[in-house]
Protein backbone atom coordinates (compact mmCIF):
# COMPACT_ATOMS: atom_id res chain seq x y z
CA UNK A 1 0.00 0.00 0.00
CA UNK A 2 1.20 3.34 -0.95
CA UNK A 3 0.83 6.10 1.60
CA UNK A 4 0.13 9.74 0.27
CA UNK A 5 2.45 11.48 -1.98
CA UNK A 6 4.03 8.32 -2.84
CA UNK A 7 4.90 8.13 -6.63
CA UNK A 8 3.38 5.43 -9.08
CA UNK A 9 5.36 3.99 -11.46
CA UNK A 10 6.25 5.21 -14.66
CA UNK A 11 4.97 2.75 -17.46
CA UNK A 12 6.55 2.22 -20.94
CA UNK A 13 3.24 4.48 -22.47
CA UNK A 14 4.48 7.56 -20.43
CA UNK A 15 7.80 7.08 -20.90
CA UNK A 16 7.39 7.24 -25.16
CA UNK A 17 5.20 10.05 -25.22
CA UNK A 18 2.31 7.67 -25.94
CA UNK A 19 0.18 8.91 -23.00
CA UNK A 20 0.61 13.14 -24.17
CA UNK A 21 0.19 11.89 -27.76
CA UNK A 22 -3.00 10.74 -27.07
CA UNK A 23 -4.18 13.57 -24.51
CA UNK A 24 -3.08 15.97 -27.51
CA UNK A 25 -5.28 13.93 -30.10
CA UNK A 26 -8.47 13.66 -27.78
CA UNK A 27 -7.77 17.40 -27.27
CA UNK A 28 -8.06 17.97 -31.57
CA UNK A 29 -10.83 15.74 -31.19
CA UNK A 30 -12.93 17.70 -28.87
CA UNK A 31 -11.87 20.79 -30.49
CA UNK A 32 -13.56 19.81 -33.62
CA UNK A 33 -16.75 18.23 -32.02
CA UNK A 34 -17.17 21.10 -29.75
CA UNK A 35 -16.56 24.09 -32.31
CA UNK A 36 -16.38 22.39 -36.06
CA UNK A 37 -12.83 23.56 -36.05
CA UNK A 38 -10.58 22.45 -38.59
CA UNK A 39 -6.80 23.16 -39.13
CA UNK A 40 -5.83 25.15 -42.15
CA UNK A 41 -2.75 22.91 -42.86
CA UNK A 42 -1.42 19.54 -42.52
CA UNK A 43 1.91 19.38 -41.45
CA UNK A 44 3.39 18.96 -45.38
CA UNK A 45 1.88 22.61 -46.08
CA UNK A 46 2.46 23.64 -43.15
CA UNK A 47 5.97 22.81 -43.43
CA UNK A 48 5.42 25.22 -47.60
CA UNK A 49 4.13 28.11 -45.93
CA UNK A 50 6.92 28.13 -43.12
CA UNK A 51 9.65 27.56 -46.05
CA UNK A 52 7.75 29.99 -48.52
CA UNK A 53 7.82 33.02 -45.74
CA UNK A 54 11.74 32.15 -45.26
CA UNK A 55 12.32 32.65 -48.68
CA UNK A 56 9.88 35.97 -49.25
CA UNK A 57 11.35 37.28 -45.73
CA UNK A 58 15.06 37.46 -46.95
CA UNK A 59 16.63 35.35 -44.47
CA UNK A 60 17.46 32.68 -46.62
CA UNK A 61 19.49 35.09 -48.71
CA UNK A 62 20.94 35.65 -45.44
CA UNK A 63 21.64 32.09 -44.35
CA UNK A 64 23.10 31.00 -47.30
CA UNK A 65 26.10 33.61 -46.91
CA UNK A 66 26.26 32.70 -43.18
CA UNK A 67 26.57 28.87 -43.33
CA UNK A 68 28.29 26.64 -45.26
CA UNK A 69 26.23 24.10 -46.46
CA UNK A 70 29.21 22.49 -48.81
CA UNK A 71 28.92 19.02 -47.07
CA UNK A 72 24.91 18.72 -47.03
CA UNK A 73 25.23 19.65 -50.77
CA UNK A 74 28.13 17.05 -51.49
CA UNK A 75 25.90 14.54 -49.32
CA UNK A 76 22.37 15.32 -51.34
CA UNK A 77 24.29 15.06 -54.66
CA UNK A 78 25.52 11.99 -53.67
CA UNK A 79 22.07 10.25 -52.47
CA UNK A 80 20.26 11.54 -55.83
Amino acid sequence: MRGPGAQRPVSEANRSGTTARAARERSEHRLRADTGWEPGHDLVSMFEHTYEWYRRSGRAEADENRFDWSFEDALLRELG
